[in-house]
């Protein structure tokens, strides 16, 4: 089915004996993760009749819709006048639909079977809960490695300093195309090759976790690293889990070495990285994933009360949009999930997490992490929530601080016009602009919720039902 009107409502029939669930996912030129997430929802252990998915395409350019209409044809597509980032193409994915409840999921993951059942078993426990969340991990296990200096060497590396020891160019397992190397203890900073191509500046004694493709075939792990200036020649040796299976002695000239893992030692070591069990939050404005580059090792296997919970994976209960209504579009994406969080806590609803929830997460698959567009969301939406929800003295130390950070930033653009503008600068004087453009508004939120009815201007679910 296709739609373009927001007043036609599309939903599952239900079989009378379990709630319904609207699936809503937002999609902008996500073409290559479409297929395995909608086979994904496909697959899932809930009663067909019972859920029903809408993607929310934000005027793609990739012909996504197009593809998804051949070849999943019981997917509704509501097709967005623009791009309304993530916050509004939810808001109008919950308008179209009509349900018990509806679960939020990003197109960029790959839900496993059971993941929407324990969502809604969660719900249904009590009618005081309105959100209940996902364990969320990244999209492939990770191999746990290592790189240790060899302290018997004539000059011998300081542990205990932090002395660059080894300039990392590469670690990928082959044949998997998830880029994603989390450093988890021993880089100095990062920087970049000839090529443009970057450099980590490691340590004496290093961890990384580096992708491996699922499954449990044998693997080649592949590695490129030199020594760090002004060291000219290290022995270290390379730590797979606990055991040591190669030892090296680089130059400073960048050499590659390819380690051939086994099948069983791809099992022994290959782990899944935890993205987030639940949002940590408080009214000074500090917030972050729970569980984040954490190895999932059963920490986080209880279902729990959170402060809040990620929108990549969500379900809400339909009453409590309609007496709150959705994410605030002012924030476009980024902190959209912490402000509905926080709006729901404050009315009195419970939000839980369940482990026995899990999906797996591509990660900033749509702005990709560290980018000018993620820095501009992260840091304006920061302000936005302390503005709306934050303790006073932090609000205002925040704001104030930032303020003067953006007017040094215009004054280095004014000052000296002909030298290359630092991204830094240039997306703190972008927000600056969009903060003061918003502040009143967001100030009358601070102390004027949304009106009942989930009709408030910025956050409108409400429909003609």
């Amino acid at each position: 089915m296709v739609t373009d009107r927001i007043s036609s409502l599309v939903g599952p029939p239900g079989d009378g004996f379990h709630p319904t669930v609207s699936i809503v996912s937002v999609n902008y030129n996500g073409l290559k993760y479409l297929r395995p997430f909608l086979e994904s929802l496909r697959a899932l252990d809930y009663p067909s009749k019972c859920y029903h998915v809408v993607l929310v395409d934000n005027a793609s350019a990739d012909g996504s819709p197009d593809i998804v209409r051949a070849e999943f044809p019981e997917v509704s597509i509501v097709s967005a006048p623009g791009n309304l980032g993530f916050a509004g193409g939810c808001n109008l994915g919950i308008r179209i639909s009509k349900s018990d409840y509806v679960a939020l999921v990003n197109n960029d993951t790959v839900v496993d079977r059971m993941w929407l059942r324990p969502l809604v078993e969660v719900a249904e426990s009590d009618r005081r809960i309105g959100l209940v969340g996902s364990k969320m991990l990244f999209l492939t296990p990770f191999l746990d490695l290592g790189l240790e200096a060899v302290t018997t060497d004539p000059d011998p590396v300081d542990s205990e300093t932090r002395v660059p020891a080894l300039l990392l160019h590469e670690a990928r397992v082959i044949g998997c195309d998830y880029d994603k190397v989390v450093f988890r203890a021993g880089r100095f900073s990062m920087g970049t090759d000839s090529a443009g191509k970057p450099v980590h500046v490691l340590g004496s004694s290093a961890r990384l976790a580096v992708p491996v493709a699922h499954g449990r075939s044998a693997a080649t792990l592949l590695l490129k690293f030199g020594a760090a200036p002004p060291r000219d020649v290290l022995t270290f040796r390379i730590m797979i889990g606990d055991s040591e299976v190669e030892r090296v002695k680089v130059t400073r000239e960048p050499s590659t070495v390819r380690l051939d893992l086994s099948d069983e030692t791809v099992e022994r070591v290959s782990r899944n990285m935890i993205n987030n069990a639940g949002t940590r939050i408080d009214g000074e404005g500090r917030f972050g994933d729970r569980g984040i580059w954490e190895f999932d090792q059963g920490q986080y296997d209880l279902v729990s009360d959170m402060p809040a919970l990620c929108g990549a994976s969500m379900l809400l209960r339909r009453t409590m949009l309609d007496r709150l209504g959705g994410f605030d579009t002012r924030y476009f994406m980024y902190f959209e999930d912490v402000d509905l969080s926080w709006r729901a806590s404050q009315d009195g609803w419970r939000l839980v997490y369940t482990p026995d929830s899990r999906l797996h997460h591509v990660h900033s698959g749509s702005s990709q992490e560290g980018s000018p567009l993620w820095i501009f969301y992260v840091t304006r939406n920061h302000l936005f929530w302390l503005i709306k929800h934050g303790a006073r003295r932090a609000a205002a130390s925040a704001v104030g601080a930032f303020y003067l950070r953006a007017l040094r930033a215009a004054s280095r653009r004014f000052l000296r016009p002909q030298a290359p503008a630092l991204v830094r600068d240039t997306v703190d004087v972008q927000v600056a602009r969009s903060l003061t453009r918003h502040l009143a508004g967001l100030l009358l939120s601070r102390f004027q919720p949304p009106e009942s009815g989930g009709r408030g201007r910025w956050t409108s679910v409400a429909t003609t039902r």
